[in-house]
């Protein structure tokens, strides 16, 4: 007696988990048909409101023929370098070595010292002058400081500031201002 007793037990709790197995998918079925039809409601939205504001609904092909024009345009972001001017460091006052490059990416320009060497001194900066060449202290007294120098040697480069218009300049100095010494320059010559 005692073991169909747990028979009874199982079989209802059998036809329990089958009930609740059932019930389980068909809650399931009724939402992925909620949001079908919530989907489907949407995109009739759309169309009928495309309809209404006399917009033509495009075909395959034309959209893939924006995304092709569209994938252009990407390619043509990319940046483009352009170098300005290059110029070679000559001694004046200290030694002096290396080149100067003024380079445009897009719309930013900048200065970059290449194999660049001269001697350690406080306030050492980058000067341009619109003179042919700098020789001399009295040069770079019409000349604008650019930057200050973070090193007296290696590669580096510096930003220019946008408003400063490098087609008026023709020479570039390396000076320091506390010795008021001009160690090296470099020009179109």
């Amino acid at each position: 007696m005692r073991h169909s007793n747990l028979f009874e037990k199982f079989k209802t709790m059998k036809t329990k988990y089958i009930f609740i197995s059932i019930l389980s998918a068909l809650v399931w079925l009724t939402a992925c048909s909620s949001e079908t039809s919530v989907i489907q409601t949407a995109e009739t939205q759309n169309v009928e409101q495309a309809i209404e504001n006399n917009q033509e609904i495009q075909n395959t092909e034309e959209i893939q023929t924006e995304e092709s024009a569209w994938n252009s345009e990407i390619v043509s972001l990319e940046p483009v370098t352009n170098i300005i001017a290059r110029w070679t460091f000559t001694t004046v006052e200290e030694n002096t070595s290396g080149t100067v490059e003024f380079i445009q990416t897009n719309d930013v320009t900048t200065i970059t010292l290449s194999n660049f060497k001269t001697s350690s001194a406080p306030d050492l900066g980058i000067y341009l002058s619109k003179q042919e060449s700098i020789s001399n202290k009295v040069d770079i007294s019409n000349a604008i400081k650019l930057v200050s120098l973070e090193s007296s040697s290696w590669d580096q480069s510096y930003i220019v500031a946008a408003d400063i218009d490098l087609s008026e300049y023709n020479s570039v100095a390396i000076h320091c201002t506390q010795y008021n010494k001009l160690f090296g320059s470099a020009s179109m010559k």
